[in-house]
């Protein structure tokens, strides 16, 4: 099978040519060998304990960095040898996000050049402390604009869980289309001693929208680092699930109170009030989830939900929120991959949870899509520090 993602054969003949290496013999696999249509990723323990370090050194914000090392071809394989991490001092990060600025991204190059000058940028790293690891919606712009080669691989850490997931781009064998898809296993390359060197525990699923699922439930089995027989159960509730809980029961308690005790009126101005807090609760939770991205007070989108497949030819209504106070001006776009943001609606006013516009899918190729919200400036543009961001798929028609 040829593998070319898209990209032209001239990138695969710029790329040296090796003998498959003997990874049995020379590196540690972890979770199960990648599949045909995946690259092959070997990351040397000198660059897992750069990030390993790097990742522990602050859990209470996201870090992040980039991944350097060599790219060969094998017959119609790729293979990502990882020699070394780049860590990037961004100030654009907090507990749910990271983000390259233009000045740690220019610091980033001009470290590699001088101190790895023989390496070539392969990938990038980020962690999510106590979040699970998957890829958000802002993570996957981030891979699809920056690291758009075949062999651009994205690794996430959760450095508090001790979990870890691989990310690289994969081709459809049917379609052609490439996509951003978790990676079933990766090598660790055994550079400085036999055993592993990290106590990370590998994860996979079925899907980016699969390891959303998993992350926010925090539920299932981690791999040991070489197979699941022998995995170990993760903690089944996480802090943010019991919060999630209990304030779940103490509405449901107060909403029965209300049924059952208060007058017509009062009733219906506590059931309004009891379906917002309700609202922003499950704001909240896709927030630290990382399936939602809303860095404003007064700005969400509730419907479509992060990661909900929509048939195409449908019109989607977009349910949020938009309320800054001092602003009035808002826009609802959506992108699909690196194609631009296209406007779906602007409007004055100040909408509560309520429809903000209707989205028309008939003319759009299938895949994922970010939905984007927006406050605006004087000046008619969108400003980035309110902008709340989902993603959904948008699929072909059921043959029902």
């Amino acid at each position: 099978m040829e593998i070319k993602l898209g990209q032209t054969t001239s990138v695969w003949d710029d790329l040296p040519a090796i003998q498959a290496p003997p990874i049995t013999d020379i590196a540690r696999l972890h979770g199960i060998r990648p599949a045909d249509n995946e690259v092959v990723v070997m990351v040397r323990q000198e660059a897992l304990l750069q990030i390993d370090e790097h990742g522990r050194s602050d859990t209470s914000v996201e870090l992040g960095g980039l991944l350097l090392g060599n790219v060969y071809q094998n017959s119609d394989r790729l293979f990502v040898d990882v020699s070394a991490a780049i860590v990037a001092r961004s100030d654009k990060k907090g507990p749910v996000h990271f983000t390259f600025t233009a000045d740690a991204w220019a610091a980033c190059h001009e470290e590699r050049e001088t101190v790895y000058p023989d390496l070539k940028i392969v990938g990038w790293y980020h962690t999510h402390p106590d979040l699970g690891v998957f890829y958000s919606g802002d993570d996957v712009v981030v891979h699809t604009t920056a690291f758009a080669l075949p062999w651009h691989v994205g690794l996430v850490l959760d450095p508090v869980r001790n979990t870890v997931a691989l990310f690289g781009w994969e081709q459809d064998e049917i379609s052609g289309d490439q996509s951003i898809e978790p990676l079933q296993g990766w090598f660790e390359m055994a550079s400085s001693q036999d055993g592993s060197v990290i106590p990370w525990k590998f994860r996979q699923a079925n899907g980016l929208r699969g390891m959303w699922r998993d992350a926010a439930s925090t539920r299932g089995s981690r791999y040991d680092g070489v197979n699941g027989a022998n995995a170990e159960p993760e903690e089944l509730l996480s802090t943010g699930d019991v919060t999630f809980l209990v304030m779940s029961a103490l509405l449901a308690a107060i909403l029965l109170w209300a049924l059952v005790l208060v007058p017509n009126q009062q009733r219906d101005e506590k059931l309004a009030a009891l379906t917002a807090q309700s609202t922003q609760i499950q704001v909240n939770e896709w927030h630290a989830a990382g399936e939602l991205s809303c860095p404003a007070a007064g700005m969400y989108l509730v419907d479509p939900q992060p990661g909900q497949f929509i048939q195409k030819d449908t019109v989607v209504s977009i349910v949020g929120r938009a309320d800054i106070p001092k602003l009035n001006r808002y826009v609802l776009q959506y992108d699909h991959k690196i194609d631009g943001w296209t406007t779906i609606k602007s409007f004055n006013g100040e909408p509560q949870v309520e429809p903000l516009g209707n989205w028309i899918t008939s003319d759009l190729n299938t895949g994922l899509y970010s939905i984007r919200l927006a406050a605006l400036d004087a000046f008619g543009n969108p400003m980035p520090d309110t902008a709340c961001v989902t993603s959904v798929w948008i699929v072909e028609p059921s043959a029902n």
